[in-house]
């Protein structure tokens, strides 16, 4: 973010020159993102992404998932979550202390108890 408004800085008054600079940051984050998940696992890039690190520090601890007794801890939520959360190891809490959790309701779709679920 700092790099974004230095750059513009150099060239504040050309509308052009602000596009570049937007162009640049999407194709270069794109193209870091990409390299990322080949070379590591998906959504790599999230862990480090600074829309998500501010996401997670505003309101990263709202709206936490709820995870009810009938869980087993059979893993099938923490295998088809992208960001690879250990949810079953939090069954004992009631809920997901995860701040990068993508609220994605991937987990719930995967539980073979409907174990989990959101506070409505």
């Amino acid at each position: 973010m700092g790099f974004l408004g230095w750059q513009i800085s150099r060239n504040p008054a050309d509308p052009a020159h602000w596009g570049f600079v937007f162009w640049m940051a999407c194709a270069l984050t794109t193209g870091i993102g990409i390299v990322l998940g080949l070379a590591f696992r998906a959504r790599t890039w999230c862990l480090v992404c600074p829309v998500g690190t501010m996401a997670n520090a505003i309101g990263g601890g709202n709206w936490q998932m709820t995870i009810a007794e009938s869980c087993v801890g059979c893993g099938s939520c923490e295998r088809h979550c992208p960001m690879g959360l250990t949810i079953a190891a939090h069954r004992q809490e009631g809920t997901l202390p995860h701040r990068d959790c993508l609220k994605c309701s991937s987990c719930v779709d995967a539980c073979p108890q409907n174990a989990l679920d959101w506070p409505s």
